[in-house]
């Protein structure tokens, strides 16, 4: 292992962070911020370089166009981060998506199966409701990539990418609750 060839290793795969660890470990991932001088380990190809330490991890960035989240998909609108669990779902319907979860894909998919809002979870996971019931968080915990599109951003670990179809009125909450008001 040596820095040289973890970074060619990421970028090969489409990866726009290479991290070594633990002096000979190379790994793909999100983005974090070790202190550099606990990074000290000798990587083991060359021992002029280091690579990480223990549960340390020097990154390396290729360059690349960092991914993103649109910010309009067709009549979807991104609305923000959201939180969700597995024990208590913030949008009630997982969405299987065999060509892969993408904001284009999941949001169609909420879209023809009659759904307002559409959630992107964890890189690969796609979620649909009519009730989007949870709190917002800060953006940047809805860094993890799209592993079907790399240059987008779909939520994280139990945090939901969330989009609203502009084009449907607000449902009613529940049984007899209050009318939708003609928002949009």
């Amino acid at each position: 292992m040596t820095v040289d060839t973890c970074v060619a290793f990421c970028k090969t795969n489409g990866y726009l962070y290479a991290g070594v660890e633990f002096g000979q470990e190379c790994c793909k991932l999100g983005i974090f911020n070790p202190s550099d001088s606990q990074c000290n380990m000798p990587c083991t190809g060359n021992n002029k370089q280091t690579c990480g330490a223990g549960d340390r991890i020097n990154i390396f960035y290729s360059g690349g166009k960092k991914p993103d989240v649109p910010n309009r998909v067709k009549t979807w609108k991104y609305s923000g981060c959201f939180v969700d669990s597995v024990e208590n779902r913030a949008l009630e319907r997982p969405m299987p998506i065999a060509s892969g979860v993408t904001a284009q894909s999941c949001t169609a998919a909420c879209k023809d199966a009659g759904f307002k809002f559409a959630g992107l979870e964890f890189g690969a996971e796609c979620f649909c409701g009519n009730d989007l019931d949870s709190s917002k968080v800060n953006e940047n915990q809805c860094q993890t990539a799209c592993a079907a599109d790399t240059k987008q951003f779909c939520g994280g670990p139990d945090r939901l990418t969330v989009f609203t179809d502009t084009s449907r009125p607000t449902p009613p909450k529940g049984p007899g609750g209050p009318k939708p008001h003609g928002h949009h």
